[in-house]
Formats: structure tokens, C-alpha cells, sequence
């Protein structure tokens, strides 16, 4: 990053992280000039994968794992859409802890709801969009985003979720950056 930083100087640096946010006490990342956090309710290896009985590392190779994902992950979720929203709440708190604590704003361009949740005609996806509306109201109540994605499935290679592209009028009106927290600050010589 200090090549990049040096031949660039005036580019904001970030690493996105995933595995790292429950270990964030122990990370340094004062070269960093803001937190890119990957957030989801699932995590890559947490408890809801494992209550489907879906294989994160197997599914790269091991299509029947999509299938597996397809057949049980909305029941998973209904059968207790409270303890998710908690999970998801939690580990949006924990980044929100972490960017106060290390004095960095947070931008977020993978979250909310579930990981490899695949494109298709078939996939139930009203209970993804529910929950990444969840992920960014708590996201902005934590006033710590000058960034926020409404999903993981936002782009445009997504054609199976149209009603996840949008967020109701209300979530979209207050998703402004946190108004108490600057720009990200470029390092020159440590943090300034």
C-alpha cells in the first residue's frame, strides 16, 4: 500500500475485510484512510450456513451446495427472523465500535443478507430484500457510513432482484453520509 500510496497521494486506500471484524481490537489499520467491512447477517462460516447445512468452502466446486442454499435458507431464516436481525444487528454495531474506536469512517459495498445467494428465476428474494432494508436502517442509525450499498445484489448483473435495487422512500431519504464524521483523511506521514 505505500507504493500505491506514494504513486498516488492523493487516492483514499482502504482493504475490504470480511474475517477480520471480530478480531478488530487486535488489526492495525492506521494505514488505512477508511474501514470497507464486508457485513452479512450469514458471515461466511456462521451459524445460519450452518443450520442450512450449506458448505461455504464446497459450494466453489460443488454446485448441489447452491441447491442446498436455494431449498433452506428462506426457512432457516423465517423460522426465526428475530435472531438474524440480532446477528446482523450485532455485527453492525461491532464495525460501527470499531471505526469510533480507530477514528475511520466506514464505507460498505458487500452486505447485509446472505453471501452467494445465486441469480436465478426460481430464488424467493422478497426475504433478502427485507433484511438488507434492516442492514441499512441499522447502518444509519449508527451515524459511522459515508457509504452504504443497499446489497450485496445491487449491480447490475443482477437481473433476479428487482425489488432489492430500490429501498422505500424513507431508508433512501436518510441514507446521507453520517454528517458528524469528515471526509476520509489521506495519510502522508501517519494520521493527521
Amino acid at each position: 500500500m505505500a507504493l500505491v500510496r506514494e504513486r498516488h497521494p492523493r487516492i483514499p486506500l482502504t482493504l475490504s475485510v470480511s474475517e477480520e471484524l471480530k478480531a478488530w481490537r487486535y488489526e492495525d489499520v492506521s494505514f488505512l484512510d477508511f474501514l470497507e467491512p464486508h457485513v452479512w447477517m450469514t458471515g461466511s462460516r456462521g451459524a445460519f450456513y450452518k443450520e442450512v447445512g450449506y458448505d461455504m468452502e464446497a459450494s466453489s466446486f460443488d454446485w448441489r451446495q447452491v441447491d442446498i442454499l436455494a431449498e433452506r435458507a428462506e426457512s432457516t431464516y423465517r423460522a426465526d427472523e428475530d435472531r438474524w436481525r440480532r446477528t446482523l444487528r450485532n455485527a453492525i454495531t461491532n464495525v460501527a465500535e470499531w471505526s469510533r474506536a480507530r477514528a475511520l469512517p466506514l464505507i460498505t459495498t458487500e452486505c447485509w443478507a446472505i453471501v452467494n445467494w445465486k441469480d436465478r428465476d426460481d430464488l424467493p428474494w422478497e426475504w433478502v430484500r427485507e433484511l438488507c432494508e434492516f442492514g441499512v436502517r441499522t447502518a444509519i442509525e449508527q451515524e459511522r457510513w459515508i457509504g452504504i450499498a443497499t446489497s450485496n445484489f445491487c449491480g447490475p448483473q443482477f437481473t433476479g432482484i428487482p425489488a432489492a435495487r430500490s429501498m422505500p422512500a424513507d431508508v433512501s431519504s436518510r441514507a446521507r453520509p453520517a454528517s458528524r464524521l469528515p471526509a476520509p483523511t489521506l495519510h502522508r506521514s501517519g494520521r493527521e
